[in-house]
């Protein structure tokens, strides 16, 4: 959808593929990796409905210790999770890899401001 604000695809996206609608939605900002790539982060705690069957996998509510701690989670996850649940100003969360993109092992991690146009609160 080419004039969907990153806010309304966070919206859309959980409810088409969890069957949630997600209130009170919470930009904390964005997650790169070796400067190539990223995607926004959003957090809530509020939503009605009750989880469908998704292509994607099976889906499952887990503690935060079976995040922080599983080897089925992907290893950046843990690594800023504590981060993106207590930041009160969306950031930054530079992840720097060993390899292309997001491959190899992780060799660096900082948290930055954001700057640029909008990146702030993406909401509309």
């Amino acid at each position: 959808m080419d004039d969907e604000t990153p806010y309304d695809a966070v919206i859309r996206e959980v409810k088409e593929e969890t069957g949630l609608t997600i209130q009170s939605v919470h930009f904390k900002g964005i997650a790169t990796w070796n400067q190539a790539g990223g995607m926004y982060i959003y957090v809530t705690e509020k939503f009605i409905g009750d989880l469908i069957e998704c292509k994607e996998g099976t889906l499952e509510w887990k503690s935060k210790d079976w995040v922080l701690q599983s080897s089925d989670v992907v290893g950046s996850i843990p690594i800023i999770l504590e981060d993106v649940l207590t930041v009160d100003t969306p950031v930054e969360f530079a992840l720097f890899y060993t390899g292309e993109e997001y491959e190899g092992d992780i060799w660096n991690y900082e948290i930055r401001p954001l700057v640029g146009p909008n990146l702030k609160n993406p909401t509309s």
